[in-house]
Formats: C-alpha cells, sequence, structure tokens
C-alpha cells in the first residue's frame, strides 16, 4: 500500500488517493493514446480544500481535455479554485505527441519543463524551433503560434502558467498552420 507523505495536513484516505492519482498519471505518460489510458484517466479523481481565508489546495488527480489536444492534469484555476488572473496545471505529453498550434488572445505563458525533453514550434508562420529539457522555462507572449511536439522518444511533462484564470481562455486554434509541423517533421 503507497501512501504520499507529503501531504501532512491531508487525511490518510486523501495521501493514498494522492499517490495512487499520481502513480496513474505516470502511468498515463508511458500509454501512447490507448484504450488502457483512457481507462485510468476517466478513474481519477480531484481533490481540493479551502480554508476559511479563501486560500485553496488543489491534490493532484482531476484531469481534463483541452482545445489544444491533451489531457492535462488539472491545477489551480478558474475552475477548481475561482483565480482569476493566473493559473498552473500539469501537461504530461507521450512521446510523439503534438499540440494543434494556437495562440491564447492576450494571455502570457510561461512554461517549466519539468520532466524530459520536447520541441515548441512558435512564431507567425512557426518559423521558430527551441529544444527544451528538464528545468528549462519558456516564456511566450500573447498572441504568439505555438506548438509543442514531443519527438524525443520518451514522456515528457509541462507545467503551465497563464496569466488568466484559466488555460482554455483566449485560445484561438491555427488549423491552416499544423501542416508545417507536419512538413518539418517528414509526416
Amino acid at each position: 500500500e503507497v501512501i504520499d507523505e507529503n501531504m501532512p495536513d491531508a487525511t490518510s484516505s486523501e495521501r493514498k488517493a494522492s499517490a495512487q492519482v499520481s502513480g496513474d498519471l505516470k502511468k498515463l505518460m508511458t500509454e501512447k493514446k490507448s484504450g488502457k489510458a483512457k481507462q485510468i484517466v476517466k478513474g481519477m479523481k480531484f481533490m481540493s480544500s479551502v480554508n476559511s481565508d479563501g486560500v485553496r489546495v488543489v491534490r493532484l488527480g482531476g484531469t481534463y481535455t483541452g482545445q489544444q489536444g491533451f489531457t492535462y492534469g488539472a491545477g489551480a484555476s478558474k475552475e477548481t479554485v475561482g483565480a482569476q488572473n493566473i493559473c498552473m496545471n500539469l501537461l504530461p505529453m507521450p512521446d510523439d505527441a503534438r499540440a494543434k498550434v494556437h495562440y491564447h488572445d492576450k494571455i502570457e505563458t510561461i512554461a517549466l519543463m519539468y520532466e524530459g525533453e520536447c520541441h515548441v514550434y512558435y512564431g507567425h508562420q512557426l518559423e521558430h524551433k527551441v529544444h527544451l529539457v528538464k528545468g528549462d522555462q519558456i516564456y511566450i507572449p500573447g498572441d504568439v503560434p505555438h506548438a509543442p511536439c514531443n519527438d524525443s522518444g520518451a514522456p515528457c511533462t509541462w507545467l503551465v502558467v497563464h496569466s488568466s484564470g484559466s488555460d482554455q481562455d483566449g485560445i484561438v486554434l491555427l488549423p491552416e498552420l499544423d501542416k508545417l509541423i507536419a512538413e518539418d517533421r517528414g509526416v
């Protein structure tokens, strides 16, 4: 039996659930869009707690599918804690996964490559490509088209922060630019 001991204020059952979800997220990252991965996502639970002064703790567990084409680990956001001007979420990316090309209308993005490595295409014609490794951070101003693309041969995980209450606010998809990444990757 695994218990997450990094949650001293949580009940024993919350620590057990958090440890289980952490393991499930690791499993999810190693699955490549299979039926098994979808079952793991459906089994996850969201946990949060609220103090009387409005301080909230979000426990690992909830997931959602974003317009960008990925299943995210829900973090502190408008949807989970009522945040208005900032949000933070986890983005586990299996190997060979790519976001749909998009930008965030007037919303800034900062992302930390938490585990693994990944390329990010960016620019108005995706004319730039940067390689990030564990510990690197990238800042993307509002209105700059971008798409992370994991062609590293292994899963990776991003910690993503946006200057809006929800990372789904202001998303503008650019399907006409998706073909540029496919061409660059030889697909």
